[in-house]
This record gives structure tokens, C-alpha cells and sequence, in this order.
């Protein structure tokens, strides 16, 4: 990949994050029908992106419940 081509990738995928999940995929084809290429990588680099969110929002929402438990018990406790 050369500079430029990897240029490309990172500027489409930064707008791509910006968008809804179905105006990406939008995005993702026509990225793909202009530089076949290199939609390869941005499709690679979009789901790498979401896989590190979902591994990471569950110990987060984890614990948020936690703490919503302790302080319901706290509460309670008063």
C-alpha cells in the first residue's frame, strides 16, 4: 500500500465512523467500487473498530450494573 493509497483508507475511514450503520455500508460499496483495492482494507479496519468496541462495552455495562446495585443497597440501607 503506498502512502497515498493508505491516505485514502484512513481519510474513508474516519468518515465512515461517522456515519449510521447503514449509511456506512452505503459508504463502504461505493468506497469499494471506486478503489477495489483498498475497500478491502477499510472493510477490515471498520470491523477490527467494532470488535474492540463490543469487547469493551461489556465489562463497562458490567460494571455500571454493579455500581447501580451498590448504590440501590446503599439506599435501601438509609
Amino acid at each position: 500500500m503506498t502512502s497515498n493509497d493508505w491516505e485514502k483508507t484512513q481519510t474513508a475511514f474516519h468518515r465512515a465512523l461517522e456515519l449510521s450503520e447503514g449509511a456506512r455500508d452505503v459508504y463502504l460499496t461505493q468506497f469499494s467500487r471506486a478503489f477495489p483495492k483498498l475497500g478491502e482494507q477499510l472493510r477490515n479496519l471498520l470491523v477490527a473498530d467494532g470488535s474492540d468496541d463490543r469487547q469493551i462495552r461489556a465489562p463497562i455495562a458490567n460494571a455500571i450494573r454493579c455500581c447501580r446495585r451498590e448504590t440501590d443497597a446503599l439506599r435501601e440501607a438509609r
